[in-house]
């Protein structure tokens, strides 16, 4: 049997296929025949907001229903052909991540009802509904109601006989073959039925294994309802009070209510690092001079920029005894009174065309090659956005090749009028 995994996105009484991030899906195809079981992940319309995707559906909302049914058809006309229905292997869980998922196997498609609609047709669309409502209850008054559609593709070949339709499935068993059923198996000189394994399963099961007079019942059992809270404990002593932070004395990063925030206020000590102390200085071409220097020894340069206010430093450090082998120099760069930073002008771009699925925008810095990007904003109806990073509803990433800088967009970045790189 396939599965077929789709998110189900629900607001009220509408639930439509999308993907984890909202965008609305094609209906998925089945081919005719063919046995499927599908698996809804219930997505409500909101959005995380670190993520981006859509929150889990809750799940406590739709835990009343213990009796479910699963209905297909063409349209809502119950004097045409009677839609396909059943009223088993339908089960709704809670994941241990908080997913809310919802399985059900499709009924029977090979019929004869389905196959005149088809005809000589490549495929045809059919709504699914799906409610779940209290054993003692009806479908009519049904806790939830969810519906989307499949497309059930035409077969080249079925068999040489067309299959008889299914027997419709009763929505529930009436006293009288209750009874019987009981009976058949109670019956002393009929038969011995004993209890024998039972194990937990979606769907609840009841298989009778052996042969009379010697049977055993086989349970298959689902995950029950939860159970009443319980009576409430004796008061605890006084803990933290879950409001006041205060830092982990290893990481030093802030603890709200026993959660490590990732903040860290304070940095770990790091390895004590090089001063300006230099053994020798020259200039920049007479450190060849002491390229057979012990390890450790150090030189230092300046080069003067009048035209530009500034002096630079440069320190090297022999790595070891070896000729010539110097470290990547320490730079210093001192401005004079007066001296004043280059300030770039932010880049302006325009929104893509309609057509046009803009995967990034690149730029060169060649004339500015140590600037980097700040942040991106676009102006929106409600104002400047500051995009964030690391987001399908911002900037994905940023990338710096050589001379040019590369920005990467989300898939749902909003609709803007102009952008502004900083």
């Amino acid at each position: 049997m396939q599965t077929i995994r789709m998110i189900l996105s629900v607001a009220g009484g509408i639930s439509t296929l999308t993907d984890e991030y909202g965008k609305i899906l094609s209906p998925p195809q089945i081919k005719l025949g063919i046995d499927y079981t599908i698996e809804l992940d219930l997505r409500s319309t909101h959005f995380d907001p670190e993520s981006g995707m859509l929150k889990s559906y809750p799940y406590d909302e739709l835990a009343g229903a213990t009796a479910f049914y699963l209905c297909m058809d063409s349209d809502y006309d119950r004097d045409t052909i009677p839609p396909m229905l059943t009223f088993s292997g339908i089960t709704l869980t809670q994941t241990s991540e908080g997913l809310t998922l919802l399985r059900a196997v499709l009924p029977k498609t090979a019929r004869s009802g389905l196959l005149n609609a088809l005809q000589k047709s490549e495929a045809i669309t059919l709504g699914v509904e799906i409610a779940g409502y209290t054993s003692g209850g009806s479908a009519a008054d049904a806790i939830f109601s969810l519906e989307f559609y499949v497309q059930v593709r035409n077969r080249r070949y079925l068999g040489d006989v067309i299959p008889e339709d299914p027997i419709p499935e009763p929505e529930y068993l009436n006293a009288s073959q209750v009874r019987a059923i009981i009976a058949e198996y109670l019956r002393p000189e009929a038969n011995s039925l004993s209890i024998g394994s039972v194990t937990s399963g979606e769907t609840a099961q009841a298989v009778i294994n052996g042969t009379a007079p010697n049977q055993t019942l086989d349970l298959i059992l689902p995950k029950g309802e939860n159970g009443k809270d319980g009576l409430d404990g004796e008061d605890g002593l006084d803990g933290e009070d879950g409001c006041t932070p205060y830092l982990d004395p290893v990481t030093r990063n802030w603890i709200i209510n026993g959660m490590d925030t990732g903040v860290c206020a304070e940095g770990q000590t790091g390895p004590q690092g090089q001063g300006m102390a230099f053994d020798r200085s020259g200039s920049v071409q007479e450190k060849a001079l002491y390229d057979d220097s012990p390890g450790g020894f150090r030189f230092a340069a300046t080069i003067l920029e009048p035209e530009k206010k500034l002096t630079t430093l440069y320190i090297w450090t022999k790595l070891s005894d070896a000729t010539a082998d110097w470290s990547d120099p320490l730079t210093f760069v001192f401005y004079s009174a007066g001296s004043e930073a280059a300030v770039i002008q932010p880049i302006t771009f325009d929104p893509p065309g309609e057509d046009v699925l803009a995967e990034y925008y690149h730029f060169s810095v060649a004339d500015h090659p140590y600037a980097c990007v700040s942040q991106v904003t676009l102006e929106t109806a409600d104002g400047e956005l500051v995009l964030p990073y690391y987001s399908d509803l911002g900037i994905k990433k940023i990338l710096k090749v050589g001379k040019e800088i590369y920005i990467y967009f989300g898939k749902n970045i909003p609709t803007y009028t102009k952008g502004r790189i900083y």
